[in-house]
């Protein structure tokens, strides 16, 4: 008796799970494609690189699942379609990054004399400003008077390497950047240094993405470092062109990524 029990009970249990099978609705392919997408942009390193775009793909994955659960399936599957396209963005310029850090210059240290190899200045501007502001003005007029003390027959590049912090857009940050680049480049030119020596590397706000989010204190990465480098480490400067592209077309695709 106990045994017809037990075996009426294993079958109940059977019934329920193959009931319970039936009922459950599987993921339709468009949202299967949207989280994958999101999956394979983190996975590329979007996530941290490039949070600003990864987070829009989430948050369109999040209302695309939320669409689903309402089942609206036309809405569904036009935000799991535009989840796919914001990872893709979100994707190539976690790869553009890669690429960026990969190209950065390697510094040889022995062709310089170590007073040159080992300077660096800083000067830092005002949030969404790039005005050299009277109490950086100084900083970079003794700079300029460094450097072009040193100009004679040495070969060496003065790099400026010009960041932005993280709020805002991305695009904006770069091209924030860029300008900060260039009116510092303009004082040190306007001061004694030569203007084929001084090239401009646009950073936007890298540095800001990779530092510990709990130590980042957004004034420190409105700036503009500068630092100089032999001649031999900077190979693929364009010729006529104050900025370290290796070429326009990645540059362009930079721009197109936002």
């Amino acid at each position: 008796m106990r045994g017809s029990h037990w075996t009426l009970l294993v079958g109940l249990v059977f019934v329920l799970v193959f009931l319970m099978a039936g009922c459950a609705k599987e993921f339709p392919a468009e949202l299967m494609e949207a989280k994958a997408a999101v999956a394979d942009s983190k996975a590329e390193g979007a996530q941290k690189s490039c949070p600003d775009a990864f987070t829009s793909a989430e948050g369109m994955l999040q209302k695309a699942e939320s669409l689903y659960a309402e089942d609206a399936t036309a809405e569904m599957k036009i935000a799991a379609q535009e989840t796919v396209k914001l990872s893709e963005i979100a994707k190539e310029c976690a790869i553009a990054e890669k690429e960026a850090a990969n190209a950065a210059p390697k510094i040889d240290l022995g062709s310089l004399p170590e007073e040159l190899a080992k300077y660096k200045e800083t000067i830092f501007f005002h949030f969404n400003d790039n005005a050299i502001g009277a109490d950086q003005a100084g900083t970079l007029k003794e700079a300029a008077s460094f450097i072009s003390q040193q100009q004679g027959e040495l070969k060496f590049w003065v790099l400026l390497s010009a960041h932005a912090d993280r709020p805002g857009n991305p695009k904006a940050n770069y091209e924030l950047s860029r300008r900060r680049g260039i009116v510092t480049r303009n004082y040190l030119i306007g001061h004694g240094v030569e203007a084929d020596r001084v090239v401009i590397k646009p950073m936007g706000e890298t540095e800001a993405n990779e530092a510990d989010k709990k130590e980042v204190k957004n004034a420190d990465f409105r700036k503009v470092e500068i630092t100089l480098l032999p001649f031999s480490a900077l190979t693929t400067i364009k010729v006529g062109s104050p900025f370290f592209y290796e070429t326009k077309e990645k540059y362009d695709k930079y721009k197109k990524i936002y």
